[in-house]
């Protein structure tokens, strides 16, 4: 018959089998991106995606991310700006139309490989024809405190079809059998709390 000594001894041999001496790493957390961002380097191909290019003409020195909630979900916004303060101040005013970095959702499906986000516009070009853009983002943190974007935009144009006009819809199926136009790579290390 078990003495209570012997079931205490089982009980500390399970808890001891429980317990690693490493923690469990924990998946990235969008909101823990939020923050002021300096760039250290911000590049430009104007040819092709697969290749970094030279750095950007128009590259800034900073940029934000802000993590807000939509329709219950977690978003995180993000935009370039020229230094702290104007960070802050713009964060206090972006939405999801003026994120210019990509607008990310958390992805349950794929918590720990970075956060995707697209972005597509049409416009009518003639009565006949339409041009539009399909922009996508990707999003990771390679450490912690560090960040890389990777955005690819495919330039489009298509028929007019139907009477809808030119949709985006219509930009999106038409960009998927292009090759990529131009290429982005940004990356920043966060150097401050909004």
């Amino acid at each position: 018959m078990p003495t209570r000594a012997n079931a205490l001894a089982a009980t500390l041999v399970l808890i001891a089998l429980g317990c690693s001496s490493e923690p469990e790493p924990e998946e990235p957390d969008l909101a823990n991106l939020e923050g002021i961002y300096e760039v250290e380097r911000w590049t430009l191909n104007p040819e092709t995606c697969t290749d970094e290019g030279d750095p950007h003409p128009e590259a800034r020195d900073y940029l934000f991310f802000k993590s807000t909630r939509f329709f219950f979900e977690e978003v995180l916004l993000g935009a370039p700006c020229d230094d702290v303060d104007a960070c802050r101040a713009d964060a206090e005013e972006i939405s999801l139309f003026g994120s210019a970095l990509g607008t990310y959702y958390e992805d349950p499906e794929e918590p720990d490989t970075g956060w995707p986000s697209m972005h597509s516009m049409a416009y009518s070009i003639t009565h006949d024809s339409c041009g539009g853009s399909v922009t996508h983002f990707y999003l990771t943190e390679p450490a912690q405190g560090e960040i890389r974007i990777d955005k690819s935009v495919t330039e489009v144009t298509f028929p007019l079809e139907g009477d809808e006009g030119c949709t985006t819809d219509q930009a999106e199926r038409v960009a998927q059998d292009m090759p990529c136009s131009r290429g982005e790579v940004i990356h920043a290390e966060k150097i401050a709390e909004l």
